[in-house]
């Protein structure tokens, strides 16, 4: 998992989502008890200092990792194109694209690591996030305004 370094970012979230891009690294290859802040320092060369500014430590690290890893796949969810037609075809689009986005390696590898620390993190294991539930929820909506497209006005 990389991202895509923008210009137009302050300095602060720039270096932010560098850290989360080692820190999942580096969680995803030993696992939270595995994982620790020198790991995650010399994957990705910076100091404790800056991770600990940031996350306060090893569990605000994994805690915001998981948050923006959650809504980097929910955001996979694009809105449909207003001039479908094909009813059938679309539907069909947005039911592959939506197993595609749970089933990308990334989004797996991240469940399997929630799984695994939901002892440690019950919140976590128990759903999404309060930002991820609003994504999952308009997720389908595309699906649902074609339908009622479709039904207020059939084809002829």
């Amino acid at each position: 998992m990389t991202t895509t370094v923008e210009r137009n970012r302050p300095r602060g979230a720039i270096r932010r989502a560098q850290i989360l891009d080692g820190a999942i690294a580096v969680f995803l290859e030993y696992g939270y008890s595995g994982a620790t802040i020198d790991l995650v320092v010399a994957r990705i060369g910076a100091s404790k200092a800056t991770i600990y500014s940031f996350f306060g430590g090893k569990e605000g690290l994994f805690e915001a990792l998981v948050s923006e890893y959650a809504e980097r796949i929910l955001a996979g969810f694009a809105d449909l194109d207003g001039g479908i037609i094909d009813v059938r075809a679309a539907l069909k689009s947005i039911a592959q694209r939506y197993l595609e986005v749970l089933m990308a390696p990334d989004a797996v590898a991240l469940w399997r690591l929630i799984v695994a620390e939901g002892p440690r993190f019950p919140a976590l294991a128990q759903g999404p996030l309060p930002r991820q539930q609003r994504t999952l929820r308009c997720a389908p909506r595309p699906g649902v305004a074609l339908l009622e497209r479709e039904k207020a006005h059939p084809p002829a």
